[in-house]
């Protein structure tokens, strides 16, 4: 997967979950299908980048989401080898888990900087809200990118020529 494509995924990705102005994990779910597709130094890139716009695109201080994006990728190129990379179910699990993870990691990191308070409740609800909306979220995503990493595909234009 090129450079050009990640990052234009990824800032299709950050504008949209802007207008929508709702807590959907669209980038990180772009970065797992983007992680998954590409070699170690793209998905460490794509994380770098998803971390920058998910900052930039929200209330979060600049800086904060960048170590979740990145030991995300790290972690999915550890176990890529070892899941179903081109199966929906593999998407909804990993979806579902790294919402959850996000959820408790912007919680955790928030409460410690006492940036904002975390209470029981929305905790809980923030966590069912993530890890539906990853669940389902993320396999639509992956649905999308299969067949543009398809058509941008180095090997496919050399075939055509």
């Amino acid at each position: 997967m090129s450079l050009f494509l990640i990052t234009f995924l990824l800032m299709i990705g950050g504008a949209v979950q802007t207008l929508f102005s709702i807590e959907l994990p669209l980038l990180l779910c772009l970065m797992i299908a983007i992680t998954l597709e590409a070699d170690r130094p793209h998905a460490l890139y794509a994380a770098l980048l998803a971390g920058i716009l998910h900052d930039s695109l929200s209330l979060a201080p600049l800086g904060i989401s960048i170590p979740f994006f990145v030991l995300i990728a790290i972690g999915l190129c550890i176990i890529r080898e070892e899941i179903f990379v081109d199966q929906l179910i593999t998407y909804a699990i990993l979806g579902g888990i790294t919402s959850l993870l996000k959820t408790f990691y912007f919680a955790f990191v928030f409460s410690l900087g006492k940036i904002r308070p975390v209470r029981a409740a929305d905790l809980l609800i923030s966590l069912a809200v993530g890890l539906f909306a990853g669940a389902l979220l993320a396999p639509g995503v992956f649905l999308v990118i299969s067949p543009l990493r398809r058509a941008c595909s180095p090997d496919r234009h050399r075939r055509a020529g």
